[in-house]
């Protein structure tokens, strides 16, 4: 958060009982933008507006590492076959991957570079060379790690020039959720340009802050996003590919929940315990 802290709760513990998160040792400089678990869920990278990188390890809640950037980084993907890899986007329009056995000084590899910001990056869960982007002015992206620099799919047709803030791939990574500024948030097929649905409903708006989206459900049938009006949003993807007419606009969530006090700007569905968690503007994550 805003407070340069990295904070971990026990999820069942909090909800049933006071308990006080657990504090990790190192801080940052300045706001936290963005976190990454790695597959044993006993690191955790934390990356914000200090232009760093801070690797802590969970059970001594000591920093094992730092990675310098040259400016803000908004976010984070840890390779899931390999958790000494991970990558960074950042507002200096680089996308970096970086492995932690490195010394560190030496260089990351750069996989992309535009003059405007990335906000997003998130590795194939499936197909680990492929990686996923969101840019500020060049909207979403997927990448080849073996083909650095440039892009193989640009989505949106003839609309891919969009600002673009979050992107999610599907636990299979076949599809992409993706959010961008003053747009319904959008569903890609992985090969596909062109969008397999929108999602709309009265109320929903997002142009203020930066937020993020997610998959929910067993199956990975729904999708999550905040919204300026301070409330959540989730929306079922309809089995007929052909649904929602010629826009592909799927009108009406199958569910708003409500609570929060100022914009949500977070949202994660955690697939093991049907939990949602959201934060925003506001002191406080509603569960």
């Amino acid at each position: 958060g805003d407070d340069r802290r990295v904070l971990l709760w026990h999820m069942e513990q909090a909800i049933h009982a006071r308990s006080k998160p657990v504090k990790l040792k190192g801080e940052h400089l300045s706001n936290i933008f963005c976190l990454a678990f790695d597959s044993t869920n006993r690191k955790v990278f934390s990356g914000g507006n200090d232009e760093q990188v801070i690797l802590h390890d969970v059970e001594r809640r000591e920093t094992v590492n730092v990675f310098l950037h040259i400016d803000a980084v908004y976010s984070l993907s840890v390779s899931p076959v390999n958790d000494n890899v991970f990558a960074s986007s950042s507002d200096d329009g680089r996308v970096l991957i970086w492995d932690t056995r490195e010394p560190p000084s030496a260089e990351p590899f750069c996989l992309a570079s535009y003059p405007s910001a990335f906000h997003s990056v998130m590795f194939n869960p499936v197909e680990p060379r492929l990686i996923a982007t969101a840019n500020s002015k060049e909207g979403v992206g997927l990448w080849d790690i073996r083909k650095p620099r440039s892009s193989l799919l640009r989505y949106g047709g003839s609309m891919s020039l969009q600002s673009a803030m979050s992107v999610r791939f599907n636990s299979t990574g076949t599809q992409l959720l993706a959010l961008r500024r003053r747009l319904p948030p959008v569903l890609y097929e992985l090969h596909s340009r062109l969008p397999s649905f929108q999602f709309d409903n009265q109320g929903y708006f997002n142009s203020c802050t930066m937020k993020s989206c997610c998959f929910a459900g067993d199956k990975d049938q729904y999708i999550l996003s905040g919204s300026d009006d301070f409330n959540l949003y989730m929306w079922k993807i309809p089995k007929d590919p052909e649904a929602g007419g010629p826009g592909r606009v799927v009108n009406g969530a199958f569910m708003v929940l409500k609570g929060h006090r100022s914009i949500v700007n977070q949202v994660r569905f955690n697939p093991h315990t049907y939990m949602i968690c959201s934060s925003g503007v506001e002191k406080v994550i509603k569960v």
